[in-house]
């Protein structure tokens, strides 16, 4: 259940708050991945104003889970009304942490409680619900007295919905005088044009080039080196995400989406001389590298969650063997674009996405909040 529920709703959280008999049994139903009936029994639980918010907070993720984005941003708002911060409770904790967020699906913020597991971290999350009014007075974010937190942790992908919110992020934090962890403007710069623009002529690195166009353009037949990859805006994790091989398969995909503007670059072979595609998940921690995690699979259509790496003996996903030992990718070559990516943006800490070229080198595909 914990894959879902990190923020709320944990078992710590459970052992300091129990539920009551329809809570529970909701999450005896979300253990087992019953989501529709969880949904039912959430939903009742919701009209119980003791068990209220914590049911629509867990409604807003099992609604995920179903494909249903708009009863899911109802439950968050609903649950955040009454209160903007979601806390998960150490009994003994060492660094108290205040994540900023903005309200919208598993995509919408990085997903600090699944990364900040250790009993000794109490992770408060402050929902960004106002941001106007957050940029004009920084202390109406929280609704009461704020908790105590030795850090500010701004967790808001990017997204050109969220500008806003990250501006209010920076402001806020500013205004919370403690040390403070990513930057909303450099957030807000890591599109992916944005960054395919900041990394244009990184040495041993290709940067396929990005554009976004709307629909009355991509109906008009565009000019284009095929093939071609094409998503929706606003999509990750391969939703709507195809490889297109000419106008007519360009013609197909627009009869079959309804997305008002898409995401296009280049398609890049970058198959390894196995046959394979490697996805490498590389972490910038002031301008460092950390290998985080690599996927595999005998398809281009790869990411973390689809790599069935589990029907490959020492595979993963999982965590490259260097990530314990070493700071950099072993070879020189490889480690200077990672140095030289930071460029693209002012945060302290972020995210690329890249795959080693046969060649040797990197292609660089995405970069995000970490």
């Amino acid at each position: 259940m914990d894959r879902y529920v990190h923020s709320a709703l944990g078992p710590r959280d459970r052992d300091r708050l129990p539920p009551g008999p329809l809570l529970g049994r909701a999450l005896d139903y979300v253990a087992r991945e019953e989501w529709r009936a969880a949904r039912a029994v959430l939903d009742r639980a919701a009209e119980d104003p003791a068990e209220r918010r914590r049911a629509q907070y867990l409604l807003w993720e099992v609604c995920q889970v179903l494909g249903e984005p708009d009863p899911a941003a109802r439950a968050l708002r609903a649950a955040l009304r009454e209160d903007p911060v979601t806390t998960r409770f150490s009994p003994a904790p060492r660094r108290r942490i205040l994540a900023l967020a903005a309200p919208g699906d598993f995509q919408a913020n990085l997903p600090l409680g699944a990364l900040l597991e250790a009993p000794e971290i109490e992770l408060h999350t402050l929902w960004l619900t106002d941001p106007a009014t957050v940029l004009r007075d920084p202390a109406a974010a929280f609704a009461g007295p704020p908790p105590a937190f030795d850090c500010v942790f701004i967790a808001i992908a990017e997204d050109p919905r969220h500008h806003q919110a990250l501006a209010a992020a920076d402001r806020l934090a500013a205004a919370l005088d403690v040390p403070v962890i990513n930057s909303g403007a450099g957030i807000a710069a890591l599109s992916r044009q944005g960054v395919a623009e900041r990394l244009r002529g990184l040495a041993d690195a290709v940067v396929p080039p990005q554009a976004l166009l709307d629909r009355a353009a991509l109906e008009a037949g565009p000019a284009l080196d095929w093939p071609v990859i094409i998503r929706p805006e606003h999509s990750h994790a391969g939703q709507g995400l195809a490889r297109l091989d000419g106008p007519a398969a360009l013609a197909a995909y627009l009869r079959r989406t309804e997305a008002a503007r898409c995401h296009l670059a280049p398609f890049v072979d970058y198959r390894s001389a196995d046959g394979h595609w490697r996805k490498y998940r590389i972490i910038l921690v002031d301008g460092e590298p950390w290998p985080c995690h690599l996927a595999v699979h005998d398809d281009w259509t790869i990411w973390y969650y689809n790599a069935r790496m589990e029907l490959a003996p020492g595979s993963g996903p999982r965590k490259p063997a260097s990530s314990a030992t070493s700071r950099r990718p072993s070879r020189p070559r490889r480690a200077a674009p990672c140095r030289a990516s930071p460029r693209a943006s002012a945060s302290t800490t972020a995210a690329s996405t890249a795959a080693c070229c046969p060649t040797g080198g990197w292609c660089c595909s995405r970069s995000r909040p970490a």
